[in-house]
């Protein structure tokens, strides 16, 4: 595992949200009334951008479909207009808070 420098603590707590490309992956990070969170940037159903989705109370939808998620545990809380999707969930990232200053991501290294 590598570690990559994702955006400061200070940063994430005045945009509430960060969403940016490591490679291939989009990744998002957010700061939640728990704490750093960071997911994959697709939504587990067909992949939308939940980057874009809409956060409030703690949950983030998804443009494409409607599937919310809290963002405590990435738990899908309403499957919006998605049929035959039971027990989705938000791919959660490894991910480390250095000195309450920096959110760091572990990447997979990538194969030779």
């Amino acid at each position: 595992m590598s570690k990559q420098l994702l955006i400061s603590v200070a940063e994430l707590k005045q945009k509430k949200r960060f969403t940016t490309w490591l490679g291939r992956d989009e990744v998002m990070a957010l700061m939640t009334p728990d704490g750093v969170r960071v997911y994959s940037a697709m939504c587990p159903h067909q992949g939308g951008p939940l980057g874009e989705g809409v956060i409030k109370d703690n949950q983030i939808t998804c443009p494409w479909h409607g599937c919310s998620y809290e963002l405590t545990q990435g738990d899908c809380t309403d499957i919006g207009t998605c049929r035959n999707v039971s027990g989705m969930k938000l791919q959660t990232l490894k991910f480390t808070v250095e000195n309450d200053a920096n959110v760091y991501v572990d990447l997979p290294e990538p194969a030779p």
